[in-house]
């Protein structure tokens, strides 16, 4: 990318920072903050940087930017934030997260990284049904860690605590970066992003989906999969009430072709018993249940795979988890708002307008991965799984129609829980034409 492409492709994400945060733009490099009263200028590295420095946290979309974007092209001769600024900073952001070194987290556990003992530990804690979840996670970890093989790849357990209502899990901090950090920041090419890929499913084919196999999949479709879209369509309405028509419409046009809404599509599966019978995983096993590249920290000879659900599951969800960031939802790109999405209405039919940002340097590596997922899915399916293809694309639709409630409340209009959506609905239409050709 040059100079003019990268400046504009920073002022985009300006203007989504502008939206969640209230921010008055002049020229697209002065921003201007009326706070307490009183009137803050600031350049748009100063803005970036100071937002960075207070949050400390990957998952804030300024910072995601700050080193790739704004520093080595916008202010190559532009002073940093000065002391007051990163004070208005912190005041501002004290309701965006609620501590400096809050973590994103599994499980809809709160998580922290703090210092105990002159060490960094990770602390994850919840109440409610989140703690069931950590419960569930903490257990399955516990299990794991007496076989050898795996305790290596996996968080290393050093204290906890839980009762009925509350849960508080202590682990060790690894200071390394995920595989999505490593490939977004373009500090990793495609070659060895791929390996590192191989080597998790690899591993996780040889040590993880060879244990405690069951064949008690009876309701397994209906209870784990179609109930859950029903409930977090039903939670999407109730969280966004202003996406209820799009919840609820029979069919939507994206891009100016039309899809069957999720809910229509959950119909055709339940009413099909033979269906549901060919989408039922010959067993269930040991799966990480969350398995993708936010979820993988990097160490030089080794990795650690985070944030597990704890569950007995079908291997091929594991494998449609990777494909759902490297294959065409790009979900590393939803999850840091590089895209463009639109919601309108015609004739009563949602119609949404979409398209990722496919000028972030990243997505070539993306789209590099994809291929030779695609090309290299088979080896990693377990032997005797007739319907493993069927069940591919059927995850895949799952995977995405389950996912917009937890997209909800990141911006007014809702952009990031449309994509998702619209992702479901992309993924519904494939499963569909896969069905249609297998009968």
């Amino acid at each position: 990318m040059n100079k003019k492409q990268i400046i504009e492709l920073a002022k985009t994400i300006l203007a989504k920072l502008q939206k969640r945060n209230g921010l008055k733009v002049y020229d697209n490099h002065e921003v201007v903050i009326h706070f307490r009263r009183n009137v803050y200028h600031f350049t748009v590295y100063q803005l970036y940087f100071s937002i960075a420095l207070v949050l400390k946290n990957f998952h804030s979309i300024p910072q995601n930017y700050l080193e790739y974007y704004i520093r080595s092209v916008v202010a190559k001769n532009t002073a940093g934030p000065t002391k007051i600024q990163l004070e208005i900073m912190g005041e501002m952001l004290k309701g965006f997260h609620s501590h400096k070194t809050l973590m994103a987290g599994g499980s809809m556990a709160e998580t922290f990284l703090i210092k105990r003992n002159d060490k960094n530990i990770i602390i994850k804690k919840a109440t409610g049904l989140p703690s069931r979840k950590l419960s569930n996670e903490l257990n399955f970890l516990i299990k794991l860690s007496n076989n050898h093989k795996i305790a290596t790849h996996i968080p290393e357990i050093l204290d906890f605590k839980r009762n009925n209502q509350s849960i508080l899990v202590v682990l060790r901090y690894y200071p390394a970066n995920t595989l999505a950090h490593e490939i977004l920041f373009g500090k990793i090419d495609k070659k060895r992003a791929w390996e590192r890929v191989e080597e998790v499913l690899d591993f996780v084919m040889s040590n993880l989906w060879t244990t405690e196999k069951s064949t008690k999949t009876e309701n397994y479709i209906n209870s784990f999969f179609l109930q859950r879209i029903r409930k977090s369509i039903d939670s999407l309405i109730k969280k966004a009430p202003t996406l209820s028509r799009l919840a609820m419409a029979d069919k939507v046009i994206i891009n100016g072709s039309t899809y069957l809404n999720l809910l229509k599509i959950v119909d055709v599966v339940e009413k099909d018993k033979e269906l549901i019978k060919m989408l039922t995983p010959p067993f269930i096993c040991n799966i990480w249940g969350d398995l993708h590249p936010n979820n993988i920290l990097l160490a030089k000879n080794n990795f650690i795979l985070i944030d597990p659900r704890g569950d007995l599951g079908d291997p091929i969800y594991d494998l449609g988890k990777m494909y759902h960031t490297f294959g065409p939802g790009r979900y590393d790109f939803v999850d840091n708002d590089l895209y463009d999405v639109m919601l309108e209405d015609k004739n009563g039919i949602p119609v949404i307008k979409r398209k990722f940002l496919t000028e972030h340097p990243s997505w070539v590596i993306y789209d590099f991965l994809q291929r030779k997922f695609e090309n290299n899915i088979e080896k990693f399916v377990l032997p005797g799984d007739i319907f493993w293809k069927l069940r591919w694309d059927f995850l895949n639709f799952c995977i995405y129609s389950t996912m917009p409630p937890f997209l909800v409340g990141r911006e007014p209009m809702e952009e990031r829980a449309i994509m998702g959506y619209s992702n479901a609905l992309i993924f519904g239409k494939r499963f569909l034409k896969s069905l249609k050709e297998r009968i």
